[in-house]
């Protein structure tokens, strides 16, 4: 199921919608559960507080009392960083105007909560109440890993989002992890190496790790491993080519720019997008270890385009031809690569081939 998301600043609310793909190419990526007791555990060991989800739930008798129509989806976990829970707030409906979860209601909220010296604090993402009413868990369970990190997979019948809850030590940043599978099939995910190893039928294998510094994300914010490169060409174009890779090497995500000046100090952009599972693209491994994308046009007057994407032997370096990408694709066609070779951890582009005199509209 696809989804956009927003995500303000600290303290403020994520909004989440059925509208669109919420992954974008940066610089243009059931009844409630009841509130169990438990009985008090110490801080974890940092070997202990490592180990994956569900590690350490302990009792909350000690955080304050939550706010009317809130439930703690879990009695809490602890670690060295403090103590954490995530509490699920169904909106007030009015009968008179509202017959349960539709367009017309107010968002649930998710309050991701910790606890230390220093008090409370969290951070809500908001969940369009439409959509939290399709997810196919009769009882959603978050999980702890690494002493710091809660999450929360809300599964639909094709995909679902997963939130990952990070606590930085002053705040927490939420991730939005949209995922594609199978019928009401969730993620299998494990911990490994300060990194999530997740897994899905249509996309494989992948690490999730936290970005640290630079760039467009927000440090802390979960992304699937990658490779990025940029360069710009003669005719002034800048071209940005980000490839998600599943453990094995392969690509499983693509995401392709470029960027023309059309003055005052404006440009006119082209994104191509495309993902293994996502619906709109169909990915096929040919004999000789090519991989064709074929993605589907929104436009009934433009045609579907076609990228191939090959990889070296060395497994480092990955060509995408766009020859296949139809002329009228954003109206600028001739903006729009032949050709990008990337080399993996390579922050300029290898070579860009643009289109030739001929191929111009």
């Amino acid at each position: 199921m696809p989804h956009e998301s927003s995500r303000h600043g600290r303290g403020g609310v994520c909004i989440l919608t059925l509208a669109a793909c919420c992954a974008v190419l940066a610089g243009c990526e059931r009844g409630p559960a009841q509130q169990g007791q438990a009985q008090q555990e110490p801080a974890l060991p940092a070997a202990r507080a490592a180990q994956a989800g569900n590690a350490a739930q302990v009792a909350a008798g000690a955080w304050s009392p939550p706010d009317k129509g809130c439930t703690a989806l879990s009695p809490g976990f602890s670690s060295q960083q403090g103590s954490f829970r995530l509490l699920e707030c169904l909106p007030k409906v009015d009968p008179d105007t509202v017959s349960g979860f539709d367009a017309m209601s107010p968002p649930v909220e998710l309050r991701f909560q910790h606890r230390g010296p220093d008090g409370e604090t969290s951070e809500t993402y908001a969940v369009d109440a439409d959509a939290y009413s399709a997810i196919v868990d009769d009882r959603l369970r978050p999980q702890f890993w690494g002493g710091h990190l809660v999450t929360l997979d809300l599964r639909y019948e094709r995909g679902g989002l997963w939130l990952i809850g990070n606590w930085t030590g002053s705040s927490f940043v939420v991730t939005p992890y949209a995922y594609a599978s199978g019928d009401e099939d969730g993620l299998d995910v494990k911990w490994d190496r300060d990194a999530f190893v997740v897994t899905t039928v249509p996309e494989g294998e992948r690490r999730v790790t936290a970005h640290d510094s630079g760039g467009d994300a927000e440090p802390g914010y979960f992304m699937t491993e990658s490779t990025t490169c940029t360069m710009a060409t003669d005719a002034a174009v800048t071209h940005k080519l980000h490839l998600g890779l599943g453990t094995d090497g392969r690509v499983i995500e693509l995401e392709y720019a470029s960027a023309v000046p059309v003055g005052d100090g404006t440009h006119a952009a082209c994104l191509i997008q495309a993902g293994r599972g996502d619906y709109a693209s169909d990915w096929t491994r040919a004999g000789n270890g090519d991989t064709t994308v074929d993605i589907a046009s929104e436009d009934d007057g433009v045609p579907g385009s076609q990228l191939r994407i090959r990889r070296n032997e060395a497994g480092d370096t990955y060509t995408v031809d766009f020859d296949g990408v139809a002329q009228a694709f954003c109206g600028n066609s001739d903006a729009i690569a032949r050709q990008v070779v990337l080399k993996r951890d390579a922050p300029a582009c290898v070579a860009v081939r643009m289109p030739g005199p001929d191929e111009e509209e």
